[in-house]
């Protein structure tokens, strides 16, 4: 897993966020007129993870490596069907939990 790195003279930092299960999000451009910094950016939250996307650059790096994410999804994961039904499966149990 990813840490911080600190050297003299230079300092890389690796930030990482744990997340599982379905997530809120929420998408906003700002433009430069409206932000504090005189910059424009776009904000992307999922869940309590906030990303501060300063350019198209960011953006497009963001989106290509969640792309190749996705290819690598069932072979970590497991099929969308096996997980639908293992969802389905467990709000069918909860329901039924209920007295």
């Amino acid at each position: 897993m990813p840490s911080s790195e600190h050297r003299t003279g230079d300092m890389r930092v690796a930030v990482q966020a744990i997340v599982s299960g379905d997530q809120d999000s929420r998408v906003q451009a700002v433009t430069a007129d409206a932000s504090p910094t005189g910059e424009p950016y776009v904000s992307v939250r999922v869940g309590r993870v906030l990303l501060y996307l300063e350019d198209r650059a960011a953006l497009n790096a963001f989106a290509k490596a969640f792309d190749r994410a996705r290819g690598y999804a069932e072979a970590a994961f497991g099929s969308d069907d096996a997980e639908f039904e293992a969802r389905e499966r467990k709000t069918f149990e909860q329901s039924t939990d209920r007295p």
